[in-house]
């Protein structure tokens, strides 16, 4: 018979019935009632051309991905469950809302990142990991005011030139380029229904887009990644889940010297989650700055002028767009670096500047201009 997620996590020493809650522990169920079935009424399973699982193929899969690994690769998953950025439970104590403050990793330290983006029609699970921090990553600071910063793209330069596989680094010296890599199978808990990805080569990326229920978390609901039969040291993320972003404002005003206001529709004030602005007017040519923003929940926020006039005096092209999403975001540090995990429901607006008439052709330009390779009306 057929061998299911629930009994595979069992058998490593996870205490699944604590670590995931209800309504996760209905999708476990019904997983294994699926398993089951599929196992008498099929008698195999398969892996799902977009990089997940499917449940009655998952067991087969595990067992095989550890007997690739050997005995001795396989980690004890449930080490490093209560370790700083990760949570015990995805249960909740008492009805209370468990202490997952919001955290980011940062730019310098961030090798990996796994995000369950929350669309208006979908739900998408995505992430990479890395051996290291790739320089040009890395943007430099040059203006900070009201909880924003203006990122300028970090300058690199080699003399002479780095080989192939190899990367400029801040002090001029060439360096291997960080490699992405694989932390075995990575398995979501406290989603309507459990998943679990698998590293994709030779990029070693994880991707699921498959058929996923929409939306597949609930509001300040317990969410936890989990890695296990990896190369490196197993880890785990938790973070809250959102309620889905509704934005109040249609677009972004940008006046040089005036301040910048978007307005949304607020949700519960809460500690384990923000609003994360970045403004990017240069997305069809021009230097790539941008400014970022992390914000409470309030309902409203302002960039402040000078950041504003800043940004606008680098540069801009066509169609330049300012995202705002509301997340929740929690890191751990790894031998490999810090890896984060965002949950995240995101609205991209378009930014509205004096002057600027975006275009994709002429045709969309007054009598007399031409839409230009930036594509912008001149």
């Amino acid at each position: 018979m057929a061998f299911g997620f629930y009994d595979l996590m069992t058998q490593l020493g996870v205490d699944v019935m604590n670590s995931i809650d209800m309504r996760s522990m209905a999708g476990f169920f019904a997983a294994g009632i699926a398993t089951v079935l599929g196992g008498l009424l099929v008698g195999c399973g398969e892996v799902n051309d977009d990089g997940g699982v499917s449940t009655d193929s998952q067991a087969e899969l595990d067992l095989a991905y550890v007997a690739d690994l050997g005995e001795e690769s396989a980690p004890d998953v449930s080490s490093d469950v209560g370790k700083e950025g990760t949570a015990d439970s995805t249960d909740e104590p008492d009805g209370e809302t468990p202490d997952l403050p919001y955290a980011r990793c940062p730019y310098s330290t961030r090798s990996g990142r796994f995000t369950v983006d929350l669309k208006e029609s979908s739900t998408s699970i995505d992430g990479v990991v890395a051996d290291g921090v790739v320089p040009q990553n890395v943007p430099t600071v040059t203006l900070s005011e009201g909880g924003c910063s203006l990122l300028y793209p970090t300058t690199l330069f080699c003399e002479p030139a780095c080989e192939p596989n190899f990367t400029c680094d801040v002090s001029g010296s060439c360096i291997p380029y960080p490699q992405n890599q694989s932390v075995g199978l990575v398995g979501f808990l406290g989603l309507w229904a459990p998943f679990t990805l698998k590293p994709i080569p030779p990029q070693q990326i994880y991707y699921y887009r498959g058929s996923m229920p929409h939306p597949a978390f609930s509001p300040n609901h317990v969410v936890t990644l989990q890695t296990y039969f990896g190369e490196h040291s197993s880890f785990s993320i938790a973070v809250m889940g959102v309620v889905p972003l509704k934005m109040v404002s249609e677009s972004l005003l940008f006046h040089n010297d005036k301040p910048a206001t978007l307005l949304w529709e607020k949700a519960e004030s809460s500690t384990n989650t923000a609003i994360f602005v970045t403004a990017s007017l240069a997305n069809h040519g021009g230097v790539p700055a941008r400014i970022e923003c992390v914000a409470p929940d309030s309902g409203e926020f302002t960039i402040p002028a000078t950041l504003v006039a800043a940004l606008l005096d680098i540069g801009y092209s066509g169609f330049p767009t300012v995202a705002i999403s509301r997340e929740s975001a929690s890191s751990t540090t790894t031998e490999l670096g810090c890896i984060e995990l965002v949950l995240q429901s995101e609205v991209v607006l378009d930014v509205s500047i004096d002057g600027l008439i975006s275009c994709s052709s002429s045709q969309d330009c007054p009598f007399g201009q031409t839409c230009m390779s930036d594509l912008h009306c001149q």
